[in-house]
């Protein structure tokens, strides 16, 4: 039912025989939509578009203004760390994910779900999963009453 339930949800679960014993392994997968849903029921900060500025025409004053900059750079290079070891960091703008507000995100970036985000968005989802059809029982749910009745024998997060 627990399985089931999850598979309402939007996860995908992928079973594996881990032993001879029996031990059976099963991994939960979150498909984009789910992870979309969720960061907007969870109010989660992601990632923004880059936003594209357009280019300001040179003038005097620009001009003085790189200069100087380009001057400084190269002053200051010898107190700056090697970026061949430390690379700089993207600072990107983060706001809370809406899809009504998709056209502020870039959704196709590949770094966009972080695996960290990955893992609080499934753990939400089986940490509330009801695991019995019976409505009566208010406290039949959650992937660790489960555990504790062994009906699982334990619940990582989810890695790569």
């Amino acid at each position: 039912v627990f399985e089931r339930n999850l598979e309402l949800e939007g996860l995908e679960l992928e079973h594996e025989l881990g032993e001879p014993s029996g031990l059976r392994f099963t991994k939960i997968h979150a498909p984009r939509e789910v992870l979309r849903r969720y960061s907007e029921i969870l109010k989660l900060r992601l990632p923004m578009k880059d936003l594209e500025v357009p280019v300001s025409s040179t003038n005097r004053s620009n001009m003085i203004i790189q200069e100087v900059n380009g001057w400084i750079r190269r002053l200051m290079k010898r107190f700056y760390v090697d970026e061949t070891i430390f690379p700089t960091m993207k600072h990107r703008f983060t706001a809370v994910y809406s899809r009504d507000k998709e056209y502020l995100f870039d959704l196709d970036a590949p770094e966009f779900f972080s695996p960290a985000t990955h893992s609080r968005i499934v753990q939400f989802i089986i940490d509330r999963t009801k695991f019995v059809d019976n409505k009566e029982d208010d406290f039949a749910f959650g992937i660790d009453r489960l555990i504790s009745e062994h009906a699982y024998v334990a619940a990582y997060p989810l890695h790569d």
